[in-house]
């Protein structure tokens, strides 16, 4: 995939010099990365830049090692195994993909796989390092059933299968998960993962892994998702926060008119979001920035003022920066809110070549301008969000506290609301200027669906808008969407909405604000329509969709802002 047009210089130099180094990389420097604990990096290496020989060559350093014939330090040892781990279980998972299904054979790729589980099963829970790291396996696997809502009992089952059994048993137990996702089983009957129409993220700040080896190119955070990671170990993050604040040279860092304490809760939330760059580190060189990157939010308290906004992403795409040297370029894309001061430092930033991705986005109204805008932009990609779910349910409960009577009408119509939205903004964003779209190019400003809801077993904000350019998808819905057979059909999102649906719902003004835009068909017009450079602020800021979820961003701020104390 190439996105190198229009895109900013200093993007497209830092994305092919770093690609250029990589591809130098012999088994020294590979070995280099797993002794150094950087074992996502050299996993990344392996499915994303790897030639052939050079995986068979790291393959027998890793086998000398874990089999004995070379000695090596304790915690270098168990950086060794957590590499066969992750290479046992990616090699039978969507990760080959993107590249090695069509650089090895079947039977390559399955011979390798079996070497690196072999390898896992070897290894025995004889020391102390071991059951540690098993450890740590189980409690993972235990949190993230928790996140996907199955039940307590088989949260704590799969916890204490983990810590009962071996590595190769965890190594099977991950490979049973992996495929037993649907989103598995439609990457891998793809002809080609990369240029599909829907590419789809990880919508939480852990677990990203697990969704890579279903499927995933990306991870979505905001505060809430930040203060969610941080909750699951705090002792951990802490020192791993420090360690990234000890290390960066503040001084030659322009903060613009960020305070002390604004800068210190940037770098927490800026660590929490560095450690899952790493994982989708190749995956964004492999892609020329299209994809593997990672959403880091800014200061929801700032929403109205465009230059903190810009002070902000400048400071923190800095700090990343001169956390990765040599000029090489951030895997993140900035969130900012869909208001008029963020249509502003959106213009500013995307002259940089940075990366967007617009939240507090509920409307038409909203996404239209900030195409408008990012079709000059020089980042590799940019993103308007719609957020299906916290939009859909203002609607429903408009509706059923107005027309208490129709309850069974409008419970199952506003499960449609973000549908509709989505499939109307799809038109205007990508069809042809002559037919009154933007003609944007999906693959470079793409709507990403968010805050989906689940419906029983159904999932309209999934299934139903399959082809949108991409949707970030949080481990409960993705678990939700493994409960029955999918058809993931990319024409989805195209598809036009029954008149009786919009209708229902249009007896919302939440839902006409949302969907209507200028050109629209004006039966579906609000009775006063906002407009985001016309509209005071306070308006568009205490518009509910807008009010509910911006309380939450600034609580879960708030949150974050209290743990910064012992950053000194």
């Amino acid at each position: 995939m190439s996105t190198s047009l229009n895109v900013h210089e200093r993007v497209v130099g830092g994305i092919r010099k770093e690609r250029e180094a990589l591809s130098t990389y012999g088994v020294s420097e590979i070995i280099g990365l797993i002794e150094s604990g950087k074992v996502a990096r050299a996993v990344g290496h392996a499915f994303y830049f790897s030639p052939p020989d050079l995986l068979k060559e790291v393959s027998a350093q890793v086998a000398d090692v874990l089999q004995g014939r070379k000695e090596i330090a304790d915690t270098q040892y168990m950086e060794y195994v957590a590499y066969a781990v992750s290479m046992a279980v990616g090699l039978d998972s969507a990760q080959i993909k993107w590249r090695l299904i069509d650089l090895l054979s079947k039977a390559e790729i399955a011979r390798l796989a079996s070497l690196y589980r072999n390898l896992v099963a070897g290894v025995k829970n004889s020391s102390v390092a071991v059951d540690n790291y098993l450890a740590v396996l189980a409690q993972e696997v235990h949190d993230r059933y928790v996140t996907e809502a199955r039940s307590k009992e088989d949260a704590v089952a799969a916890k204490e299968k983990v810590l009962a059994g071996t590595l190769a048993d965890y190594v099977d137990m991950m490979i049973e998960d992996v495929h037993n996702s649907n989103l598995y089983a439609y990457a891998m009957g793809l002809d080609s993962v990369i240029d599909t129409e829907t590419v789809w993220g990880n919508d939480f700040g852990a677990f990203l892994q697990f969704a890579l080896w279903c499927g995933a190119s990306f991870q979505t955070t905001n505060p809430p998702l930040v203060k969610m990671a941080w909750d699951l170990d705090p002792s951990l993050w802490t020192k791993r926060v420090a360690a990234v604040y000890a290390s960066l040279d503040l001084s030659a860092i322009d903060a613009g008119q960020m305070t002390d304490d604004e800068k210190k809760v940037a770098i927490l939330t800026y660590s929490i979001v560095e450690y899952s760059c790493q994982f989708v580190r190749d995956l964004y060189l492999f892609s020329e920035g299209a994809l593997g990157f990672v959403c880091y939010q800014v200061n929801p308290n700032h929403h109205g003022n465009t230059q903190k906004m810009v002070d902000e992403v400048s400071f923190v795409h800095a700090v990343m920066g001169q956390r990765l040297g040599n000029g090489y370029e951030p895997n993140i894309s900035f969130k900012i809110p869909g208001t008029n001061a963020a249509l502003l430092a959106a213009k500013a930033i995307g002259k940089m070549g940075i990366s967007l991705t617009i939240t507090l986005s509920f409307g038409v109204f909203q996404a239209m301008e900030f195409g408008k805008v990012f079709a000059d932009s020089t980042a590799a990609v940019n993103s308007v969000v719609i957020m299906n779910g916290r939009l859909a349910f203002p609607v429903r409960d408009q509706l059923l506290a107005e027309h208490p009577d129709k309850k069974d009408q409008y419970v199952e119509s506003a499960k449609w609301v973000g549908v509709d939205v989505t499939r109307h903004l799809y038109a205007g964003l990508y069809s042809g200027v002559e037919s009154g779209g933007l003609g944007l190019d999906p693959k470079r400003v793409r709507i990403m669906n968010a805050s989906l809801r689940i419906y029983g077993l159904e999932i309209p904000d999934v299934m139903e808008i399959w082809g949108s350019p991409s949707i970030t998808i949080f481990p409960n819905v993705r678990h939700s969407l493994d409960l029955k057979a999918r058809d993931f059909d990319c024409d989805a999102v195209r598809r036009p909405i029954e008149k009786s649906v919009r209708d229902a719902n249009a007896d919302s003004e939440i839902f006409r604000q949302s969907w209507y835009f200028d050109g629209d068909d004006t039966a579906y017009a609000p009775a006063s329509q906002l407009v985001l450079a016309d509209t005071e602020p306070e308006v568009i800021t205490t518009w509910v969709p807008i009010a509910e979820t911006l309380s939450q961003f600034l609580g879960s701020y708030a949150s974050t802002k209290e743990l910064i104390g012992f950053m000194s």
